[in-house]
């Protein structure tokens, strides 16, 4: 039985203190009161997407021989050149700045070597680019010495010279193997530059990496349905890796036989982390709501006379109980 004047819960009003200040006191108190639960991050996660024709002012940094150029009207990146042997060209994107935690990407490429048959190779580069000096940038169908300088760096090599061991696809972190599968590239070899750089006439290759996963290739060959490579190879050596702040890039090498190496059409999909909120309710930003929280909400109780206005949580211009509200359903360590 409800004693006293309080009113009957069947009427649906508050059982709290009808005075404002005392109800303010009577929420403070049981905000204080109650135990505090850390909220879960959770794994939220995003997307992004990173499309690159290779036109003219391309995003991204070319370095040493790798030059943008048009094709049957169409736009390429050349890593390297016929008749410039022992060269090499690499183009490296921006760095991502969220986590990247998968990605497919796909993109078209093709040989022009004059002398008959192709060339060395190169590679799709996927790690930390930030430090570019020297020849770091430096690769080919191995992948790219930054990468076997560092022990890390996934790269996925075309290699299409066969004298090399056999022409094929290989996996690797940090210049180690972690998969190789026979391919001939010889379709993709072509005597005119022009005929070359024609969509027409290039392959479609589709890398996809997951840390849960590995890395899975398929490649497709002009008119030809796509060929799986490898599926799901490399999972162990990059479950653990930390890829903020990474880039993806090619690089490609002439060697005794010197080639055109040319790029087209890349389209990358990626799922990233989603970048932290601030919360509202962190006052002054220390990560955690408590009583400092409500001497700053208190001070600034009532309209709004400076900006910014501590305490306008819901940004209506007072700081009121609606606020207090907010402040104490957040109550404990901060999350966004």
């Amino acid at each position: 039985m409800i004693q006293g004047n309080a009113p009957s819960p069947w009427t649906g009003r508050s059982l709290l203190p009808e005075n404002p200040m005392s109800r303010l006191a009577t929420m403070i108190a049981l905000a204080v009161s109650m135990p505090v639960v850390a909220a879960s991050a959770g794994d939220e996660t995003c997307g992004r997407e990173l499309e690159e024709s290779f036109a003219r002012g391309a995003a991204g940094t070319l370095y040493e021989r790798a030059t943008l150029v048009t094709l049957s009207g169409f736009p390429r990146l050349k890593l390297v050149s016929d008749f410039q042997p022992s060269t090499w060209g690499t183009w490296i994107s921006p760095s991502i700045d969220e986590t990247v935690l998968e990605f497919t990407a796909s993109f078209r490429y093709s040989l022009k070597n004059f002398q008959g048959g192709p060339g060395d190779g190169f590679s799709f580069c996927f790690g930390d680019l930030s430090n570019v000096g020297g020849t770091r940038p430096s690769g080919g169908e191995w992948g790219i010495e930054a990468f076997n300088t560092d022990g890390g760096g996934l790269s996925v090599g075309f290699v299409t010279y066969p004298g090399a061991g056999g022409n094929g696809v290989n996996g690797r972190w940090g210049g180690t193997d972690f998969a190789f599968t026979s391919f001939d590239h010889s379709r993709m070899r072509y005597d005119d530059d022009q005929f070359a750089g024609d969509p027409n006439n290039m392959a479609t290759a589709v890398v996809h990496w997951s840390r849960q996963s590995g890395t899975t290739v398929t490649i497709a060959k002009p008119t030809f349905p796509p060929e799986t490579i490898f599926i799901d190879q490399g999972q162990p050596q990059t479950a653990s890796v930390d890829p903020t702040g990474w880039s993806f890039a090619f690089a490609g090498r002439n060697g005794g036989i010197d080639q055109d190496v040319l790029i087209g059409d890349l389209s990358i999909s990626m799922v990233v982390e989603c970048p932290a909120e601030e919360n509202p309710a962190d006052l002054n930003d220390d990560d955690m709501i408590d009583g400092a929280y409500l001497g700053l909400l208190l001070g600034a109780w009532g309209p709004c006379t400076e900006e910014p206005c501590v305490g306008d949580i819901n940004g209506d211009g007072v700081v009121n109980g609606a606020d207090l509200g907010l402040l104490l359903g957040a109550w404990g360590p901060a999350s966004p």
